[in-house]
């Protein structure tokens, strides 16, 4: 879809192995090698082959914390509100009522320069990689022009070009947000006559199908109109309702469509396609559709979790109590009990509110003991820290000190600091017996791992006295990439700017280490966004085409990107002689800083998803929705 690379180098071990990716442009985030390993495209754009993970410990890289980590660390950073300021309305110099600099690029600048850059860059090659990622830049912007046709650039590359260009195509007619190319991606969606004829197939593949259905998701998402919303449930459910169970992509991608739909339960109109939804997902997931479907099955959990979100109402009640039944019996497939155990997170409240409740964090923990599958393992220990709540927190404390060092302390110090931010927001004060306990075993445990997980614990928890041994082992190992770089985003997310200049020494070193360069980028731009903007800048004038240098650059861009980061950006992509690979990277980073987002655009999907259950159009590390910058 569209180009896609597969970072594998970035699964954050140091020790690697060859494997068989396909570097295919500026798509995939370097943290999310899929389920497996990415399978081999049949028709890829080239690229080198990309050394993958191994693991020492013998574990297969999905049981790592680091996959859980992040698919859902993005609304914790906050990342692009936390460097450009809450949005506001400024004008064209930039400069907001009250006087503070608005650092988002100006209706005028984006109108003027960038959206004439990309598509003079569209325009000038066919190749594959430009065109994904300049459709996907010019989607993130999400504005028309008054002397060019933003929608026909995604229109016209539905019908043409690879099957990764014009899936990204379908995608991006819902993720750009406008009103003029809704009807185009319903046609897709439904596979109607109108949308043969735009697709150029018949019948418009599976995958386009999938992904134009994803694109409503979006498109209702990020709308206010239930009339819109309703019109995607209605597509979803009657995909949901067939007889027979549609392709997977397509029924996996319904699913995530309804789970998105963003209903306020306080609105009328909205409560009842509320009920309607959570009813349709629940019907689906009680079909009997054989144990090799549950695999689709199993994304109906979280999409209910994301539409009800916690609370107490009889909806939550029934479903939590079906839930803990399954769980207790094991009579579904372990993607299933892994995918329910994870929703649980999100659904119910903390043991205290009752005895219910009760129940449900009791199952957990005992999913979390003798569990044989460590999928449903981790995530019910995930589950228990995001409900919170004063026992589950002395059940973490307990369990830290006993945990395995090299496979289940890394959950359990992630969990516990899940649990302390989710406290702190809920307005409680700071857990100091929690943070003494996570930095005693930062100090103590000499396991990357443990450590890096620990590391990030404490970052959620804002514990400034870690700062000190942060630093110290920062420099201490920085040549460690995995332990450094999760070091690096803990002290960007405690916010000390002491710690600015041993984050930029780290990030000058790791130009050619992309998952350290991500990393210390995110860190650095948390603390300082302007030197961490003109430190990418820096790298991206230097002819360098090194794959992995350039997608690490483009990714810290989709975290940190400013109006600041415009003018070097452009002036690469109005380089006749910067090759098309390049390109495609340097336009990534465009469309990231200038993401009209504060989230990645893929957040919504993303949170709670469970990455253990394979749908190549979600994620596998090369073709998904979740595998694009």
């Amino acid at each position: 879809m569209g180009p896609r690379t597969v970072l594998g180098v970035l699964l954050l071990t140091t020790s690697l192995a060859a494997h068989g990716g396909v570097y295919r442009g500026p798509t995939s985030p370097p943290f999310l090698p899929g389920p497996g390993g990415p399978p081999t495209p049949a028709t890829p754009t080239g690229g080198p082959n990309t050394p993958g993970p191994s693991d020492p410990s013998g574990l297969t890289s999905l049981d790592g914390w680091q996959f859980w980590w992040e698919y859902n660390k993005d609304h914790w950073l906050a990342l692009r509100e936390t460097v450009l300021g809450p949005r506001a309305t400024a004008p064209a110099d930039g400069w907001t009522r009250s006087g503070a600099i608005d650092r988002r690029p100006s209706e005028a600048e984006l109108i003027d320069r960038v959206i004439p850059a990309i598509v003079r860059s569209l325009d000038s090659t066919s190749s594959p990689d430009v065109s994904g990622a300049g459709i996907v830049a010019l989607a993130k912007i999400g504005r028309t022009h008054p002397s060019i046709d933003v929608p026909a650039q995604f229109e016209n590359r539905l019908g043409r070009g690879s099957l990764e260009v014009r899936e990204t195509a379908a995608l991006t007619l819902g993720l750009c947000g406008l009103a003029e190319v809704f009807e185009d991606l319903v046609q897709l969606a439904t596979d109607s006559g109108a949308g043969r004829k735009l697709a150029g197939r018949t019948p418009i593949e599976e995958r386009v199908r999938a992904f134009a259905i994803h694109g409503l998701g979006l498109a209702a998402h990020g709308s206010a109109d239930v009339a819109v919303k309703r019109r995607v449930f209605a597509i979803a459910s009657a995909v949901l309702d067939e007889r027979t169970l549609a392709d997977r992509d397509v029924a996996a991608a319904a699913l995530n469509a309804i789970g998105v739909l963003a209903l306020d339960a306080g609105v009328a109109e909205q409560k009842r396609l509320l009920w309607e939804s959570v009813a349709v997902l629940e019907k689906f997931l009680a079909r009997d559709l054989g144990r090799g479907d549950e695999v689709v099955q199993a994304h109906a959990p979280t999409a209910i979790a994301r539409l009800l979100g916690r609370g107490t109402s009889n909806d939550h009640r029934r479903i939590s109590a079906a839930w803990l039944d399954a769980l207790a019996a094991r009579r579904r497939s372990d993607n299933v009990l892994q995918s329910m155990a994870q929703a649980l997170g999100e659904l119910v409240p903390p043991r205290e509110r009752g005895e219910e409740w009760t129940a449900v964090s009791e199952t957990l923990e005992k999913v979390w003991a003798d569990s044989r599958d460590q999928g449903t393992r981790y995530f019910a220990l995930m589950a228990l820290a995001s409900i919170g709540g004063e026992a589950n927190r002395a059940f973490l404390l307990r369990e830290l000190p006993r945990g395995q060092k090299g496979t289940e302390r890394p959950w359990l110090a992630l969990a516990l600091g899940v649990l302390a931010r989710g406290e702190l927001e809920r307005g409680g004060a700071p857990d100091t017996a929690a943070a003494a306990l996570l930095l005693r075993t930062l100090r103590e445990v000499e396991n990357d791992d443990v450590r890096a997980a620990s590391a990030i614990a404490l970052g959620l928890m804002k514990h400034q006295p870690a700062i000190d041994e942060m630093l110290r082992l920062l420099v201490k190992h920085r040549r460690r990439d995995q332990l450094a770089g999760y070091l690096c985003v803990a002290l960007g997310m405690i916010g000390d700017v002491t710690a600015v200049p041993t984050i930029a020494a780290v990030l000058d070193e790791a130009e050619y280490r992309p998952s350290l360069l991500a990393q210390a980028a995110i860190g650095f731009g948390l603390l300082d966004p302007i030197g961490a903007g003109q430190a990418l800048a820096s790298m991206l004038r230097k002819k360098d085409e090194s794959v992995g240098r350039l997608a690490g650059i483009a990714l810290a861009f989709r975290y940190i990107g400013d109006r600041r980061a415009i003018d070097p950006l452009l002036g690469l992509l109005g380089e006749k002689d910067l090759p098309d690979l390049a390109r495609a990277f340097v336009l990534a980073a465009v469309g990231g800083a200038c993401d009209r987002g504060d989230l990645p655009w893929n957040e919504a999907y993303a949170r709670c998803v469970n990455y253990r259950a394979p749908i190549a159009t979600i994620s596998n590390g090369v073709t998904g929705i979740l595998d694009i910058l």
